[in-house]
């Protein structure tokens, strides 16, 4: 049964920004080989705790380490602000792993009026919508001013910007 509900869509956009930390890298450094091959100008930022994590690491990727043992010392916010980026309209960041991570960099994106997807990892028990295990809360305007959105239907990629982050 997969893969469940939705991806990135990396359409109409010339440059990609990938993140990635923890298992997050793994999705990260396959959009990363299906971009290239499309032609995209691809840059890839990854976050660690300490240097005895980093995995899938490349030549030219950004690597962050809490701890500072590898890469810049941050998180991947460190490694962005690295970034000159001169046409925000045709680039955006695409974001997978920790939640704490992709709050801060859905914020760096809004800061610089980006557009970013984040792919939120919740448990999904059953796959198909029925358990509601793993609801994601989005913004709307209803009476409540979100909605629930189910992770493995509506999800598991969402705008930043409608991600309530709690």
């Amino acid at each position: 049964m997969g893969p469940l509900g939705n991806g990135f869509d990396f359409e109409g956009f010339d440059n990609v920004i990938l993140t990635g930390g923890g298992t997050g890298v793994f999705p990260i450094n396959f959009a990363y080989e299906e971009l290239v091959r499309q032609g995209k100008n691809v840059t890839v930022c990854e976050g660690f705790r300490d240097a005895r994590q980093v995995i899938l690491n490349k030549e030219g990727y950004i690597l962050t380490t809490d701890a500072g043992d590898m890469g810049i010392k941050g998180t991947v916010i460190a490694g962005l602000d690295t970034l000159d980026i001169k046409d925000t309209d045709k680039t955006f960041i695409c974001c997978v792993g920790p939640i704490p991570m992709m709050k801060a960099v859905a914020g760096w994106a809004d800061l610089k009026g980006m557009k970013c997807l984040v792919s939120m990892e919740q448990r999904m028990a059953c796959g198909a919508g029925i358990c509601l295990c793993c609801i994601v809360k989005v913004k709307d305007d209803g009476p409540d001013g979100y909605k629930n959105f189910r992770c493995c239907k509506e999800g598991p990629v969402f705008d930043s910007r409608e991600v309530i982050w709690s």
